[in-house]
This record gives structure tokens, C-alpha cells and sequence, in this order.
């Protein structure tokens, strides 16, 4: 049986015939120059993590001794050879003149000046009796998968799993897919391309997730269908990462998302007429998020991500805790403008979403159109409410950005309220359809949402008439 010992760092040579080498080398120093000659680059970044790092003793080095005593030296390295390369460098940078670039060379002193070598290595000591062992164990760690007795290398989606990175939310996402199971096989999928797609919140919005410090979170009005067609656009043969290279063409897929968003319903607009626009309510109950790790938690609602449970972001403010439970916060500022919309603003304070759901929805569309024609009466000159609400929304917006009242930010919260496609959740038509359609869906997370995505701008409205 091999022998594991602590072998002094000076005991140990390199193997004359390693077979990474074409032919033995002649003597030590020839030996550890072909060894850097075969892969330069990746040498010095081997030295620079051991410089960086602590010594790691998982992966023994595999000796031999002439010696005859497994406690006693010189060894020959016949596994390890890199890493015992990469330790001489750092010991003695210069050995390497001649076949290292000189950039390379710079990089192995800085390296060098910094390592922190240990004097001992933890080994294991085959005798010569064992040579059929040790080649062996050598065969199956240089062998690859081996069928599944050696070593198998992580995939994308293993490694950030483990170590999270970048792509943790889009790990995270096609994970939830694979455990639903009526998505297909997901594993064509790009974690990568799939990143640089979710980093369009406008595709954010129209899928009904978001993501909060890299972390996945899935709303109560996650689109089934709006996925689908995501993944079918990233499965056609001739799809490559250059179709959603920019910013416009993923706003394109975006657009083509929301109109895979299913449920119709019937939406009227300010002047009285009836469309036809489609929309999607999200399911009943609470919302739920899935992290990059693959754990359950509540999901918190950010702008533009159709999220709306836990956390709210509002204005550039975060407000956490549970979800509220009246539709106007209690401390929304009473105004001294119209006393009428003082006293319907008091009743909203007393509306419980979960329990009316559709009169909240219904009572936000109102007190909306109340404050805003409210401001623009006041304002100079007076503004025509035959508008349509959204540009009468936009046109009030401007002028509390322009009075220093909102910042920009947050005056194109208002904008994606108003502007974004028919078929998101938050934004106008859906308002309408709470007042004029029977066949709308109307859940509390939606409604609540609703609220929280105008409070900033409703607010400042009411608090700072003309």
C-alpha cells in the first residue's frame, strides 16, 4: 500500500520522462523547462493561484523513492509534475529565462515575490513493488470521464450552481423549468446567452420574473405561454447570440413575448370605444420566487417585473415586510385640494386587497384620473381632460419633473406605466379593463402592484398642486 507522507518541498525532483514530454529530458533543469515550454500561459496562471492561495492538499502528489524508506528522499514527482514546475518557478523565476515571453516572465516575479511556499508537501509513496497502482491511479485522473470511474468535469450549469457568478439567475431559471417538466429538454439552452436576454427588464416584465442581486424571483403572474415562445426562439436552428446582441432587438423579443402573454379581455379607452386587447392576470395566492440556489422564498416586487409580494421598490425607496393589505399605504399624504377625493382616498386606506380585489383595481383607475385632472385643473393654462389618461398622466409627470418634484428616474416609472406594450401587467390598459371589462382577471398581487409602481407619482401630485 502507498504511504502518505509530508515530503520536504526540496526533496522533491521532476520525472526525467513525464509523459507530457516528446523524449526524456537530459537532467532536472531541462526537465522543468520543456514542462513550461508545452504550455506557457497556463503555467503562469497555475503559479499565480498557488502565489494567491493556500496550498491545496486534496490532491496528493504521487512519488517514488530509490531510497528503499518511504519517509526518506529524494522523491521523483510521477504525479504533479505541473504544479512542482510551477513551485520552481516561483522559487527561482529566472530558470525560466529564454522560454518564457517577457510579459510572462514580469508576471512570474510579481508572483514570485508575493508566494508564500510550504516547506512540506502531503504525498503519496508508492514502492517498487506498486508501479502497476500507481500507474493506475495516474490513468484514471489523466483519463478523463472514463465512463464514469474518472473524473467528470462540470458543466456551465454545475459550476454556477456551486459558485454562483453572473449566470446564477439564469441557472436558477432554467432549473425551475427542467423541475416543472413541460418545458422540454432545456440543456441546449445557453446559460450564458439566456443571462445577456434577462438583462432586458421589458423581457423581465413580459416572462413575470424578476431578478434582485442575482437572484431569480417568479411572480404570481409568471406567463407559461410568453416562456414557451422563448424557448422556441432559442431553439431554431438558426439562432445565434447575434440576434440579441443589442438593446433593440431584445426589446423586439420583448415586444413578441407580450403578445404570447394569453387571456383576452375586453379593454376600453378614455373616449367610451371598446378594444380588443389581451392580457394576463397571473394565478390566485401569494407569490413565490425560486433564488439562484434553488430555495423557495417570497419574492419581492421591483418596477417593471410584474413581481409584488415582500419587498416594493418605489421611487428609488425599498419598502420590505409583508404585503400590504389596504390598497393606499396609511401614510399617503391627505391633500388640500378637492375634499371629495380627500374622502376617497380615506376609504382606500380601508380597502382590503385581499378581500376586494377588484374594487381596489377599480378604485385605482379613479383616483388616478381624480388627482391627475385635478393637478392640470390648477395648473396654468388648465389642461383638456378630453386627453386620453395616459398622455394626461405624462403631460403632469413632466411638469412635476420639470418643478424639481421627480427626478428622472423616477418620471420614467411613469413612462413604463403608461408606454409599456398592451399585454404587462402594469399599465394603463389594464387599469381600464378593471372599470369596463367583466372578463378581466383581477388578482390582489396585480392590483397591489398596480398601486405601488404610481404611489411616488400620485403622491407627489397630490402633495404639490399648482
Amino acid at each position: 500500500m502507498p504511504v502518505n507522507v509530508q515530503a520536504d518541498l526540496s526533496d522533491l525532483q521532476p520525472h526525467l520522462a513525464n509523459p507530457r514530454l516528446p523524449r526524456a529530458a537530459e537532467n532536472v533543469h531541462a526537465a522543468f523547462r520543456q514542462i513550461a515550454q508545452q504550455d506557457p500561459s497556463g503555467l503562469i496562471t497555475l503559479a499565480q493561484s498557488i502565489a494567491d492561495n493556500p496550498w491545496d492538499d486534496s490532491t496528493l502528489l504521487m512519488l517514488t523513492t530509490s531510497s528503499g524508506n518511504p519517509a526518506r528522499g529524494p522523491y521523483t514527482v510521477r504525479e504533479g509534475n505541473r504544479r512542482l514546475t510551477a513551485i520552481r518557478g516561483l522559487q527561482s523565476p529566472d530558470m525560466f529565462e529564454g522560454v518564457l515571453t517577457a510579459p510572462e516572465m514580469r508576471t512570474l516575479r510579481e508572483a514570485s515575490s508575493q508566494a508564500k511556499l510550504p516547506s512540506v508537501i502531503s504525498s503519496l509513496v508508492f514502492g517498487s513493488d506498486e508501479e502497476a497502482d500507481l500507474l493506475d491511479r495516474i490513468a484514471r485522473r489523466h483519463g478523463g470521464e472514463s465512463a464514469g470511474a474518472g473524473v467528470r468535469p462540470w458543466d456551465v450549469r454545475m459550476r454556477t450552481r456551486a459558485l454562483g457568478g453572473q449566470d446564477a439567475a439564469a441557472v436558477a431559471l432554467l432549473d425551475h423549468l427542467d423541475g416543472d417538466g413541460g418545458y422540454g429538454d432545456t440543456s441546449g439552452i445557453s446559460p450564458t446567452t439566456l443571462t445577456r436576454i434577462l438583462s432586458t427588464p421589458e423581457i423581465r416584465d413580459a416572462l413575470g420574473i424578476a431578478i434582485n442581486r442575482g437572484k431569480l424571483q417568479i411572480g404570481t403572474n409568471f406567463s407559461d405561454m410568453a416562456m414557451h415562445r422563448l424557448l422556441g426562439f432559442m431553439r431554431e436552428d438558426d439562432f445565434t447570440v447575434a440576434k440579441v446582441m443589442s438593446s433593440d432587438q431584445r426589446r423586439n423579443l420583448a415586444t413578441d413575448l407580450y403578445s404570447h402573454r394569453t387571456t383576452s379581455l375586453v379593454a376600453t379607452d378614455e373616449e367610451g370605444g371598446h378594444d380588443q386587447e389581451e392580457a394576463e392576470g397571473g394565478s390566485e395566492g401569494e407569490d413565490s420566487g425560486i433564488n439562484a440556489g434553488g430555495a423557495v422564498s417570497a419574492t419581492g416586487g421591483q418596477p417593471n417585473n410584474g413581481v409584488g409580494q415582500g419587498s416594493t421598490t418605489i421611487g428609488g425607496a425599498t419598502r420590505s415586510g409583508p404585503p400590504r393589505k389596504k390598497l393606499v399605504p396609511a401614510d399617503f399624504p391627505l391633500g388640500t385640494g378637492n375634499a371629495r377625493i380627500n374622502d376617497l382616498l380615506k376609504q382606500a386606506k380601508k380597502l382590503d386587497i385581499e378581500a376586494m380585489p377588484a374594487i381596489c383595481g377599480i378604485s385605482t383607475r379613479v383616483l388616478l384620473e381624480l388627482i391627475v385632472d385635478e393637478y392640470r385643473s390648477r395648473s396654468t393654462p388648465p389642461g383638456n381632460n378630453r386627453q386620453k389618461l395616459r398622455d394626461k398622466v405624462l403631460e403632469v409627470a413632466l411638469q412635476l419633473e420639470a418643478r424639481g418634484l421627480l427626478s428622472l428616474q423616477e418620471r420614467q416609472a411613469v413612462e413604463h406605466v403608461c408606454n409599456s406594450p398592451a399585454y404587462g401587467v402594469t399599465n394603463i390598459v389594464t387599469l381600464h379593463s378593471y372599470v369596463h371589462s367583466l372578463a378581466a382577471p383581477v388578482n390582489t398581487s396585480d392590483v397591489r402592484m398596480h398601486w405601488d409602481h404610481l404611489d411616488r407619482f400620485l403622491r407627489t401630485a397630490w402633495s404639490n398642486l399648482p
